[in-house]
């Protein structure tokens, strides 16, 4: 499947009658995948960036959610389902209270961030006296970070975790302007995650596609090299932004993908020397004014990583550095 696809993007650029026509008009390719493997997504975004385009992914989770959730797309492409325009209530008044609460919000402060308009009816809704509307569920959900259909039914998880992608990214800096992000690394295993927060009452996750913990890999160490320059952009892209590293434990790593709690709640453990790890990991040529004191800063984990980032990026240099080191 892979190959396909790369070969499919590739065929884009072909200088064949049929593509000639369309070819200097692509600014994105899009992919559409049911679920993307470890290394695949960084491969069909560097083939189409080699072009000058854009890439985006979407998985079948993502199209259908988009799909459900978009009331023009139902019409317009379903309507022999029927589909008729209505009202929808739902009797959630205890699923909405626990979001109000875990926010620490008081039901006045909560009608103004969702903007609704009576606070007395919010109680009742909450009390299961009244039932809320889709509507206001909607705009819950997009205010909160909130899965719809947790608010809705009480199925699958609360915050839905999604695997990162730099397209999303882009479209966040572009779109929401201000944003906080926290670069969170479970050293057991070697696992990243981003939590962004975009208000106080708004936080989302995203999964790093793979681990870090290079050394148990049992192929692909070729894509290393690609990590890393794909990591250090993304690191470089967010320093105008208010960004921190954060070192988990495996329980907190576990919590957080559970996608049951608010993610603000949720200990991040300490800040400390770690603050900075995401950008000392890209300083491999020990440049920083600062390097000198990564042994104090670090334990075990950050050299391993740093090691492998530089033995895939310059060989050479980590063959003079190791021999060097064991001299």
């Amino acid at each position: 499947m892979k190959t396909k696809i790369i070969n499919d993007i590739e065929i884009l650029n072909s200088d064949k009658p049929d593509y000639q026509v369309f070819k200097n008009h692509i600014k994105k390719v899009i992919v559409c995948i049911n679920q993307p493997d470890r290394g695949s997504i960084i491969e069909y975004e560097k083939c189409a960036k080699k072009y000058g385009w854009e890439f985006e992914l979407f998985t079948l989770h993502r199209l259908t959610k988009i799909s459900i959730d978009n009331d023009e797309i139902l019409k317009k492409y379903f309507s022999d389902l029927n589909y008729v325009e209505k009202i929808l209530y739902f009797d959630c008044g205890a699923r909405i209270k626990e979001v109000r609460e875990e926010r620490n919000l008081l039901s006045s402060e909560f009608i103004e961030l969702v903007g609704f308009g009576s606070e007395k009816e919010l109680i009742e809704i909450e009390n299961r006296e009244k039932e809320a509307t889709l509507e206001f569920l909607q705009v819950l959900s997009k205010n909160t970070s909130v899965e719809l259909e947790w608010l809705k039914h009480g199925k699958y998880t609360k915050y839905d975790i999604k695997y990162f992608e730099t397209s999303e990214l882009d479209y966040f800096i572009d779109k929401e302007r201000h944003f906080t992000i926290y670069f969170c690394l479970e050293i057991t295993e070697m696992n990243l995650l981003f939590l962004y927060a975009f208000t106080e009452n708004k936080w989302i996750c995203r999964k790093y596609f793979c681990d870090l913990n290079f050394d148990s890999w049992f192929d692909d160490h070729n894509k290393i090299k690609d990590i890393f320059i794909q990591l250090r952009k993304i690191f470089s892209s967010l320093k105008n932004y208010t960004s921190f590293g954060r070192i988990i434990s495996p329980e907190v790593y576990r919590r957080i993908l559970g996608g049951k709690e608010f993610f603000k709640n949720i200990p991040t453990i300490y800040q400390g020397n770690n603050s900075w790890w995401f950008d000392d990991i890209c300083d491999i040529y020990d440049k920083y004014d600062i390097s000198i004191n990564y042994k104090i800063r670090y334990e075990d984990w950050f050299f391993k990583l740093k090691d492998n980032f530089l033995k895939y990026m310059d060989y050479e240099y980590y063959q003079k550095k190791t021999n060097n080191t064991h001299k």
